[in-house]
This record gives C-alpha cells, structure tokens and sequence, in this order.
C-alpha cells in the first residue's frame, strides 16, 4: 500500500481520485468505497476480520500439528491477529497487513475453505484405506 501510494505521486492531480487507493483509506466512518471492484466497504472489518482469524485458529486443528502447512497457517494468523487486535487504526493496520482489511476477510473466507481439503492430503493411510474401501465400483 505504501508503494502505490508513492507511485500516486507521479500521476497527474487529475487523474489520482480514480487509481488512488488512498483515497479509499480516509476513516473507516467515512469510507464509502474500497476501490477494488466487487469488493465491498465492510463497516465492521476490524472486528469481522478477528472473528474468521479466529475461525480459521478453530478449524486448522483438524490438520496434524506436526505438518508444515498447519505452522505456516497459525504462525500467519497469530500474525494478523496480533495487529487486529493491536491499539492502532484502521488505516495503520492495513499499512502494516499491506493490504485493506475486506481483503484480508476474503483471504480468511478462502483459508477456511481450503483447510478441509488439506485435511484430507494428511489423512493417515490405514484411515484412508477404510474410507477408500466403502466405495465398490460396479464392473463395466
């Protein structure tokens, strides 16, 4: 965000309103777009955005805590949820998370879809056999 914001500074004054996502950061009280198409203004994002963090911290321990993917997942979420949960503003916490924060919300939303697909990648092989065993397939 701080490197579009310096890059702002080189287009024309006539031009910055529409490709400016500053202008989108203001407060969150004022905040009436997002400047991202088809991402809307989430009155609410500090505090939804903790809830799915959180939601995603639940649903990660389905996945072995001895592989790498469930590290890297609560050690990035431990991440965001530290500056969420931080006394700073809005506008400084997606500084800090580089990106706005109904994005992060999205990024969550897909975190906690993908996690049950995961699951099944580590799902121990005498297990997989009984479920792989339920399913007779009928000669052609």
């Amino acid at each position: 965000m701080a490197m579009l914001r310096q890059m702002a500074r080189f287009v024309p004054s006539s031009l910055r309103w529409s490709i400016n996502p500053t202008a989108a950061l203001s407060s969150r009280g004022i905040k009436d777009h997002t400047g991202i198409a088809g991402l809307d203004v989430d009155p609410n994002a500090r505090e939804n955005l903790k809830m799915y963090l959180e939601q995603v911290l639940e649903a990660i321990k389905i996945i072995p805590e001895d592989t790498e993917y469930r590290r890297n997942v609560e050690t990035t979420i431990h991440h965001k949820l530290s500056i969420v949960n931080s006394d700073i503003t809005d506008e400084e916490a997606e500084d800090q998370l580089d990106a706005q924060l109904e994005q992060y919300i999205n990024f969550t939303k897909d975190e906690l879809s993908l996690i049950p697909k995961m699951a099944g990648k580590y799902t121990p092989p005498v297990q997989a056999a009984k479920w792989a065993a339920q399913f007779t397939y009928l000669p052609v």
